[in-house]
C-alpha cells in the first residue's frame, strides 16, 4: 500500500527548528518501518518543504508556507491507499485522518495495525 504518514509538524513546537525536525524524524522513523514491511510510505513534509523553500517562504507559517503545506498533503493523500497517524496532537494530521475516512481509505493508529504487504 501507499501510506501517508501523518503527524504533527508545528504543533507544540513554537516553530523551534529542533522540535520541527524531531517531528519530521518521528514520521520518517515510521516510514522506514513501513518501507521495510513492503509498503510505499510518503509524507507531505517530504514534498512540501522543498517547494515551500523554493517558492520563497521566509518563515514557517508565512503566506507561502500556508499556500503549500497542507494542500500538498491533501492532494497526496487523495492518491494514497491509507494513512498512518503518528505522534501527538495535530490539527493538520487529524484533518488527514478525516479526509482518509471520508474517502473510504484505511486509517491506522499504530504501526502494529498495518497489515503485512
Amino acid at each position: 500500500m501507499m501510506i501517508l504518514v501523518a503527524g504533527p509538524y508545528r504543533s507544540g513546537t513554537g516553530d523551534d527548528p529542533a522540535k520541527l525536525r524531531a517531528n519530521v524524524d518521528t514520521m520518517h522513523d515510521a516510514a522506514v518501518t513501513l518501507f521495510r514491511a513492503g509498503h510505499l510510505p510518503v509524507t507531505g513534509e517530504a514534498l512540501a518543504l522543498p517547494l515551500i523553500e523554493r517558492a520563497g517562504s521566509a518563515a514557517v507559517g508565512d503566506a507561502v508556507f500556508d499556500e503549500i503545506f497542507h494542500p500538498i498533503s491533501s492532494r497526496l493523500l487523495a492518491r494514497c491507499d491509507a494513512v498512518l497517524r503518528v505522534g501527538g496532537p495535530s490539527a493538520g494530521a487529524d484533518e488527514m485522518v478525516a479526509q482518509a475516512r471520508a474517502e473510504g481509505k484505511a486509517v491506522f493508529a499504530s504501526l502494529a495495525e498495518v497489515p503485512a504487504a
